[in-house]
């Protein structure tokens, strides 16, 4: 305790706390030392009389100078005590991924108490309305890594300076880890499925990875201190599910299931030249490998060229079942209704369990459509004298020749063919039935074969008029100009014949049907409105069915016109 000076003339003080009396002093002044642990009132005595005490209240404090202002006779002296903080600590101290942990901590003598992180981030900050004692706590947010939190105060007297750390605690986050690699994979025989991961979270201690939920080991070339990583494992034919796991202290983690697939090597393919090809069909070939699976095949086949094989491009055709050997094995598609010079687009695809495996694309180009050959000839029989004409006419595809047959002998060919059409003139024939077929060959290949049959009977000569009369009569005979007469003639064994109206036979009114039995023709069928105007002699000129020509005439005489005078 400071000198309090000043104090009254008293031959006998005592400073007094309570009833224990702390010091003694003679004379008119003089100056007591005390030394304080807790907060006292000290009373000052004068000869067993209290007296006033000039010095008032006295505060005091470790270290800096006593404060003192002038008040009662009793003196209180408040002793301020150090700051302390203690029992820092964290529950729990080890934590999953994504936990949270309660700070907690006891104060003394401080004003304000603060929890730092590493960085010397502030977190959180509590504040104390008094000195003493107080228990204070923090529960953090979700974590994912490890932490290290300080603790600081600020004393509750100013003597005592700033800022001050109290004491650290760590916490230990557990690991996580997830797949980033897809869930579901497919790979062949013999090819490693690769597995990334990556990972969060406190830094793992342990890891290892399960195949259908047996454990394997530890997950290769792993590094706890990267963020991510891949491995490969290689795992037989069938279906597999694979997880990793990594953990620490604070707890470890298990990723989702990756489904794997392990095949058989897809079947290889082979695109073949497509045969035979038609104008509207063509046989599409290919071959396969099934390299040991059950492997169907099919084509894609298009009229637009798709580039390179795809299982979507054009048309498929039905697939066929190539089995599970390990040898090549062909097979094929006949295609119908396509288009005659059209250039197709195809290529042969296979398949096992895994995708699907193509052949290169090849073409093929349809042909021109075959030719049609119609045939005809007469259908009344011809004399043994004449030949028999046979008609053809083709369509469809072009031709480039045609052959014949004459009642089933070798074939020959047409002589003076057209590519469109023309007549095959044979005989003269022999008395029967004579029967002709026709076939014509072109880019699109041989055309139909049509037939057809002519009666050869013995020869017997026309005749015009009953009995060969010659009879060709014009009824009336005598017109007046302008008028008009008809013309008839009884037929027989003719072929055809025609009437003409002029001496050299080179005007023709008139042409009968073929093989006619008779002939009726009116005049104004030729001449119309204006009739007949001069005296005219019509010739019937027949053509029997040996060839020979029997000529009739029939005269019509005009009439002259009288008027009256």
């Amino acid at each position: 305790m400071r000198e309090c000076p000043g104090m009254a003339s008293n031959p006998s003080s005592d400073i007094v706390v309570g009833n224990q009396q702390q010091a003694s002093e003679s004379g008119s002044s003089g100056s007591f030392w005390v030394s304080p642990q807790t907060t006292h009132t000290y009373t000052l005595y004068v000869g067993q009389t209290l007296r006033s005490n000039p010095c008032g209240t006295i505060y005091a404090s470790y270290g800096p100078p006593w404060q003192y202002n002038y008040g009662p006779s009793s003196v209180t002296v408040q002793v301020s005590l150090p700051p302390s903080a203690s029992s820092f600590a964290a529950k729990p101290t080890a934590l999953a991924y994504n936990g949270k942990t309660t700070l907690s901590w006891s104060s003394t003598n401080n004003s304000e108490c603060r929890v730092l992180n590493s960085a010397g981030t502030t977190l959180y900050t509590t504040s104390y309305s008094s000195g003493g004692t107080q228990s204070s706590s923090w529960t953090t947010s979700a974590l994912t890594t490890n932490q290290t939190y300080q603790l600081q105060c600020y004393p509750y007297s100013s003597g005592y300076g700033g800022w001050y750390g109290v004491s650290s605690v760590s916490v230990t986050v557990g690991s996580s880890i997830s797949v980033t690699s897809p869930q579901n994979q497919s790979v062949t025989v013999g090819a490693p499925a690769t597995v990334s991961y990556s990972l969060l979270g406190g830094t793992p201690t342990d890891n290892y990875y399960d195949v259908d939920g047996l454990k394997q080991g530890s997950i290769p070339n792993f590094n706890p201190s990267a963020s991510s990583g891949s491995f490969s494992v290689s795992l037989p034919a069938g279906n597999h599910t694979l997880t990793v796991t990594a953990g620490n202290a604070g707890g470890s983690s298990t990723s989702s299931p990756v489904s794997i697939t392990v095949i058989n090597p897809q079947p290889t393919v082979t695109t073949d030249d497509a045969s035979p090809v038609t104008s509207t069909t063509a046989t599409l070939n290919g071959s396969a490998d099934p390299n040991g699976s059950a492997t169907t095949g099919w084509f894609h086949w298009s009229a637009t060229n798709p580039g390179s094989c795809t299982n979507t491009f054009g048309s498929a055709t039905p697939s066929t079942s190539l089995g599970s050997g390990s040898a090549s094995v062909d097979f094929s598609q006949p295609l119908t209704g396509l288009t005659p010079t059209t250039t197709y687009y195809f290529c042969a695809i296979a398949q096992s369990s895994g995708d699907p495996a193509y052949g290169s694309v090849l073409s093929f180009t349809t042909t021109a459509p075959p030719p049609t050959v119609s045939l005809s000839t007469r259908a009344t029989p011809i004399a043994t004298t004449t030949s028999a004409i046979f008609n053809y006419i083709i369509t469809d595809g072009p031709a480039s020749s045609a052959t014949y047959t004459l009642d089933g002998s070798a074939s020959s060919p047409v002589p003076g063919f057209s590519s469109s059409g023309g007549a095959l003139n044979l005989g003269p024939l022999l008395e029967g039935t004579h029967t002709v077929t026709m076939t014509a060959t072109g880019p699109g290949g041989p055309s139909n074969t049509p037939r057809a049959s002519v009666v050869v009977e013995p020869y017997v000569p026309g005749a015009i008029g009953p009995g060969g009369s010659g009879v060709f009569s014009a009824t009336p005979a005598r017109v007046q100009s302008g008028g008009n007469t008809l013309l008839t003639a009884t037929l027989s064994n003719e072929s055809a014949c025609s009437i003409y109206d002029d001496p050299a036979r080179t005007h023709v009114i008139y042409t009968s049907p073929a093989t006619p039995a008779a002939i009726s023709f009116n005049t104004q069928g030729a001449y119309g409105s204006t009739g007949i105007t001069a005296q005219t002699t019509f010739t019937l000129v027949c053509t029997d069915l040996g060839g020979v020509q029997q000529p009739a005439q029939a005269t019509v005489t005009l009439v002259p016109v009288f008027q009256e005078i």
